[in-house]
């Protein structure tokens, strides 16, 4: 009877840490301490979770964009700041959790992440201080402000790379139905009436900004509409995002690919 009552015990801890792990939790997360605004774009890899938070402090006192880094264990994400990257911040405010350390519980189906910050700051006033915090996942599309070709453009994710350096690989998962498409990055085109197949066409993009846009234009909608198209998208040979492009005569898709400061 023990022995079975171990088994289970450990079959559920297995069973917890798989669950608890399954989904990827990438992606933008908004959140809030007292007054101060913060929105954390993270990505996760395997148990590792790396990204940046940018931070509005209340009462007007200043902005700071830093980078994260941690892990998930046990369906808790830890991660401390890794760097300060930029901050605007007065001088005359002691601002402890620019440096911190977080601790949040992963709930609901991996869209809200709750538990609490502590201050990592050396300097004596920040010592032990901590607060609570609760992120929920913005899961919301939104079309961005200008059309494309008299087309609206709908975003529809964003990726987040750590390098310039990207490969692009499309085809058709579903069936080859004569989908014809034009790819613009930045709004130059880099790939003109593709015929979608199942066989990929791959092709080589580079950040030269920041934030850059990887916008599909579709030329005709197939046999079986809308036109349908599978993306990929590698880093030094590591998979960073697969995700499904639909377009049609009224709306293109794109995505948004944030090139991450070291």
């Amino acid at each position: 009877m023990i022995k079975y009552q171990q088994f289970i015990l450990l079959l559920f801890s297995v069973l917890q840490h798989l669950f608890a792990n399954a989904q990827d939790i990438s992606g933008k997360w908004i959140g809030e301490h007292s007054d101060t605004k913060i929105t954390m774009d993270i990505i996760q890899q395997n148990d590792s979770v790396y990204g940046n938070a940018f931070i509005i402090f209340d009462h007007g006192l200043g902005k700071a964009n830093i980078a994260i880094k941690g892990r998930i264990k046990n369906g808790v994400l830890e991660y401390e700041t890794h760097k300060v990257l930029e901050q605007n911040i007065d001088s005359n405010y002691l601002l402890c959790f620019v440096s911190g350390k977080d601790f949040l519980k992963i709930k609901k189906n991996k869209h809200i992440l709750e538990g609490t910050c502590l201050s990592i700051d050396v300097k004596d006033e920040c010592i032990n201080l901590s607060c609570t915090e609760r992120y929920v996942k913005k899961v919301d599309y939104t079309f961005r402000k200008e059309d494309f070709n008299n087309r609206k453009v709908l975003v529809i994710d964003t990726i987040f790379a750590k390098k310039d350096s990207l490969e692009l690989v499309i085809w058709d998962n579903l069936k080859e139905d004569g989908d014809i498409v034009s790819v613009y990055f930045n709004e130059h085109e880099i790939i003109s009436n593709l015929l979608l197949k199942h066989q990929p066409f791959k092709t080589n993009i580079y950040c030269d900004t920041e934030l850059n846009e990887l916008l599909f234009y579709a030329h005709n909608l197939g046999s079986v509409p809308p036109n349908t198209a599978t993306l990929a998208i590698y880093q030094n040979g590591r998979l960073l995002k697969e995700l499904d492009i639909k377009s049609d005569a009224d709306r293109s898709e794109s995505i948004v690919i944030k090139l991450l400061k070291n």
